[in-house]
């Protein structure tokens, strides 16, 4: 987007639509107040909510057998923690430096281009080799900012990668993904603490599958390509005088004002 906007014609409805959190974005949006009629975003107070995946509730429970199948594995696994990641700048969570202070305390693997291990399959695949191999999985998004939960986490839900996920997010979770289902980095107050809690539960002959009971009851879906969304915003432009809306100062409705609190500034990885 241009740093100056255009001029604006009688009458037209302006959509912001972003699927990125604050601090990807390059520029102010200051020069920008009182032109967008709508939003469309992953946050919960867009015009048009557009999340990256949803849980959904199953037209029938299933059984506990994957339940039980996921007991006689957990202690055949051979490995503690994965993470696929392919953008190794530094980013506004320190995600990378989280991982790095982690592996000091428990084993990580990572794939793709940051770190020494390859899957050349597709995500699928990729699942079914490694779910027998690793108990836990790394969900790190790249800014803590509030409701910002991507594909990271969903994915790992979709496809049912028997592994517990670990997620470091500025999203309140359980508005999102089923409670119990997930740990969290927020509820640890140090790196240290959660690699020993791991290595604990890794050992423990008491296997973790409540972890999952959520499949027998809800199904994940990843809607990053859905057509809801834009689906939505054809209805409402055919209604548009049902809905009017103007943000008068839009860049304190991104960002939460100059001091950016929308989203956490990390300075210290401990404890978040």
């Amino acid at each position: 987007m241009p740093e100056d906007p255009p001029p604006k014609p009688r009458n037209q409805i302006w959509v912001f639509h972003s699927m990125e959190p604050p601090p990807i974005h390059p520029r102010s949006y200051t020069a920008w107040r009182g032109l967008f009629n709508w939003t469309i975003s992953y946050r919960r107070d867009s015009d048009i909510f557009s999340p990256y995946g949803v849980i959904d509730k199953r037209e029938k429970s299933t059984g506990d057998a994957v339940l039980h199948e996921f007991d006689l594995n957990w202690e055949a696994k051979e490995k503690d923690i994965v993470w696929f990641v392919s953008n190794c700048k530094r980013s506004h969570s320190m995600r990378n430096e989280y991982a790095a202070k982690l592996n000091e305390t428990i084993g990580v693997d990572i794939f793709g281009q940051c770190g020494d291990l390859k899957c050349d399959e597709k995500w699928p695949i990729c699942v079914r080799k490694l779910q027998s191999i690793y108990r836990y999985y790394l969900s790190f998004e790249n800014s803590l900012c509030r409701d910002y939960i991507t594909e990271k986490s969903f994915k790992i839900f979709e496809s049912l990668f028997d592994a517990i996920p670990i997620i470091r997010s500025g999203a309140n979770l359980d508005q999102y993904l089923p409670p119990g289902s997930y740990l969290s980095t927020k509820e640890f107050n140090s790196i240290e603490y959660l690699g020993n809690f791991l290595k604990l539960m890794a050992n423990t002959k008491r296997t973790p599958s409540t972890f999952f009971n959520w499949r027998k009851h809800f199904v994940a879906k990843d809607t990053i390509d859905s057509n809801e969304t834009f689906c939505e915003l054809c209805r409402r432009g055919h209604t548009d005088k049902k809905y009017k809306r103007l943000y008068d100062d839009f860049q304190t409705w991104f960002s939460g004002g100059e001091d950016n609190s929308f989203c956490l500034s990390v300075t210290n990885i401990e404890g978040i």
